[in-house]
């Protein structure tokens, strides 16, 4: 093995041999896997003044809307809720969720009952009008999502809750890595200042350079291994407890007011792949403030803080670019926000989301910290005592 190779493998070792680290690393593990199976296993639903167990439930659940999965959702589909409906409650559960859906476009039981097909795309679009003009959308940006939309509707029902409950726990996954990383992390560098070590690192033979790039290296390892651990137990969950069907959804079934044309699938595989993003980006960030700040729990803080800061508050849409970048923070990478951001970025002549900005915009700033974190960590070497 070469000399860096060493460095790394045994700051890997490092990393992982703290007892913290298994300790938290647990706790996110199990946080992440009773956040998938609460609902179905921990919670009883009464039918007909029965209690019923979650878990039978939500098969039941999942076998009515299979019953009518692939079907497009046009007159003769709503024809058929109503049928059902009046003839009797088992074959109205069939149509459960498809009229909870409705019920969640108009607000109301009477309308969602008695909605046509043409009605219903009619008041879907009209929310995503609406929606345009919340977010003060530039008309470049409205032609935009109104091609989009031309490739929408009409759309078929499709079973898809086990893709959905994947796609919705990107919002857990996003805060349970930076709980995580935060907390075992900035030690890889902060232990150097706590024990008085860092100017040993001048006696040695490759110097700070190389053990630099193996910290680095080491950190990110664990924060990627980390992130996708938590994915494996999430997707694990999901699939089991609600099925791996409806893999080419459209996204509509997810919510009524997103105008994304991608399938939910895809929007699963880009959800997952930021994730690991966020994984590495959470790495390098934790490990660049301990440098800044020279004390772990001082870093935890901040990141925490900031964190749940951003999550509370949000910049007016009419502040424009303000706004804009700011829904770029790692905070606001969320599915349940970016879903229905409509708001884009041209760049270069062409129309990016924000969730593609991300995908840009993060790499870069992890170059970037990368770079200043190692000359700082040069720096401090010198001027640090």
């Amino acid at each position: 093995m070469s000399t860096f190779s060493d460095l790394y493998v045994w700051e890997l070792k490092k990393i992982w041999r703290r007892r913290i680290t298994k300790i938290v690393l647990a706790v996110m593990v199990i946080l992440s896997a009773v956040v998938i199976v609460g609902d179905v296993m921990f919670s009883n639903y009464e039918d007909d003044d029965t209690e019923v167990k979650g878990y039978a439930w939500f098969q039941q659940h999942a076998e009515n809307s299979r019953s009518i999965s692939g079907r497009l959702i046009d007159d003769d589909m709503l024809d058929d809720m109503r049928t059902a409906i009046d003839t009797s409650e088992q074959e109205a559960g069939k149509y459960e969720g498809l009229y909870e859906y409705l019920w969640g476009l108009y607000g109301d039981n009477d309308k969602a009952y008695a909605s046509d097909a043409a009605g219903m795309y009619q008041e879907r679009i009209d929310g995503v009008h609406r929606l345009w003009n919340f977010q003060c959308l530039t008309d470049g940006e409205k032609a935009y999502w109104e091609q989009k939309e031309a490739e929408i509707s009409p759309y078929k029902w499709q079973y898809s809750d086990g893709l959905i409950t994947i796609l919705s726990s990107g919002s857990m996954l996003n805060m349970l890595l930076l709980f995580l990383l935060a907390i075992c992390l900035p030690s890889v560098f902060a232990e150097e200042h706590t024990r008085k070590t860092d100017q040993l690192i001048l006696c040695s033979r490759f110097g700070k350079q190389k053990l630099y790039g193996a910290k680095l290296l080491a950190g990110v390892t664990f924060g990627v291994i980390s992130a996708v651990l938590l994915e494996v137990v999430c997707c694990a969950l999901s699939l089991w407890l609600y099925g791996a069907d409806g893999f080419d959804a459209c996204m509509q079934m997810v919510g009524l007011e997103c105008s994304w044309t991608m399938t939910v699938g895809q929007a699963v595989l880009m959800v997952l792949g930021l994730t690991l993003v966020l994984a590495v980006l959470y790495s390098v960030l934790s490990m660049f403030l301990v440098k800044l700040l020279k004390n772990s729990v001082a870093v935890l803080g901040i990141m925490v803080g900031v964190f749940f800061l951003c999550l509370i508050g949000q910049p007016p849409y009419a502040l424009g670019w303000i706004s804009r970048l700011y829904a770029l923070l790692p905070p606001q990478a969320l599915p349940d926000r970016f879903l229905t951001d409509d708001r884009l970025f041209y760049i270069l002549g062409q129309y990016l989301t924000s969730w593609q900005m991300m995908f840009l915009v993060y790499p870069v700033a992890i170059v970037l910290m990368a770079w200043l974190g190692g000359k700082l960590y040069q720096r401090y070497q010198i001027t640090g005592r």
